[in-house]
């Protein structure tokens, strides 16, 4: 390398053997890094605004939390303050044993496609921090709901105060929990303090202890910029909750200038149906319309476990159910009508 009259330095460089567990306090409680690591590339410019160059980060035998990666090589640049992901995505992909919860063996790939994080320097003091993402897993390698449980256990963080009180709650949730995901989009954008989101998800054979849904879509989208808003679609089919069939489900909810609306919520089975629709300003009204028909009882064990001796043994349904909200939001009028069928509950 060479450093110029003027300041400037113009240097290659390689380094090996870069021991990973030495970068620990930048990662935990979270993650636990081990592995060896290589790196080569160019370094120009000043000390006060420093430009570097990875050309190839290699690590071959990065281990998270005790779980070994495949060997991965990462690009990209550093340009006074601002990081950007450069060359091919970057990839890591973790193989899953099948001894999670007796799911098929397989991996899973979180991918980042791009990245541009952006920092206040000396020279740029008055620059807003800001992060522009897009990452995936893709639904070609779906991460396991029991793989994402296990790792949480494993981390510094699962072992701390608001770890275990995570992990005590979703032991108290109905039990099994399985099942797979992908996160086809995951776009970040904006300043780190106000960021803006949009993610799709896809799941598979999603089991919350007598709840299954063989299959589920949502697409959520959210702005901090300004006022706060968002948007959340959702499609689900085959559902069996509490032993009672539910062909599909759909939701389409949008959140703007403090008013939440509801466009749609629909469920439906062979006989039975649900739909919901209405709005609520968070500063004011209220106006919401609920109506069913031929719902199982059964079906309130999710909402009212306490009821679950009675309901258990009741083959009834409500036949007819309407429920209209209005009045203010904090404090609402509720009106409804509800027609069962042979509503006789047995002695206890």
């Amino acid at each position: 390398g060479q450093r110029t009259d003027t300041g400037v330095i113009r240097a290659d460089f390689t380094a090996t053997g870069l021991n990973l567990d030495r970068l620990h306090h930048f990662f935990d409680p979270y993650a636990e890094l081990n592995g060896m690591a290589s790196i080569t590339g160019h370094l120009e410019g000043t000390p006060q605004a420093p430009h570097l160059l990875v050309r190839a980060l290699n690590i071959p035998d990065l281990v998270v939390n005790g779980q070994s990666f495949a060997p991965l090589t990462l690009a990209g640049r550093y340009d006074d303050g601002i990081v950007t992901q450069t060359g091919a995505p970057w990839s890591f992909v973790v193989a899953i044993p099948r001894d999670y919860a007796a799911e098929s063996a397989g991996y899973v790939e979180y991918r980042i496609d791009s990245l541009k994080l952006t920092l206040p320097t000396p020279t740029h003091s008055k620059r807003i921090p800001a992060l522009s993402l897009l990452a995936a897993i893709p639904a070609s390698s779906p991460e396991r709901i029991s793989h994402v449980i296990a790792t949480i256990h494993t981390t510094h963080w699962g072992e701390s105060a608001a770890g275990q009180s995570f992990l005590h709650r979703l032991a108290d949730l109905p039990q099994p929990i399985s099942g797979t995901f992908a996160l086809p989009k995951i776009a970040l954008s904006g300043p780190l303090h106000a960021l803006s989101a949009q993610v799709d998800l896809s799941a598979e054979n999603l089991t919350l202890g007598e709840t299954h849904v063989t299959g589920l879509s949502l697409s959520a989208a959210y702005s901090a910029a300004n006022k706060p808003s968002g948007h959340l679609t959702a499609s689900a089919h085959e559902i069996l909750a509490q032993g009672v069939p539910i062909g599909t489900a759909t939701a389409d909810v949008d959140f703007q200038n403090n008013v939440v609306t509801v466009r749609q919520i629909h469920a439906a089975s062979e006989r039975a149906f649900l739909n919901a629709s209405g709005t609520a300003d968070l500063n004011g009204n209220i106006d919401a319309n609920l109506d069913a028909s031929d719902i199982p009882l059964a079906l309130l064990q999710t909402v009212y476990p306490a009821a679950s001796p009675y309901l258990r043994v009741l083959p009834r349904e409500i036949s007819a159910l309407s429920i209209n909200v209005s009045g203010s939001t904090r404090s609402p009028n509720y009106l409804g009508s509800i027609n069962l069928s042979n509503p006789e509950v047995p002695d206890a």
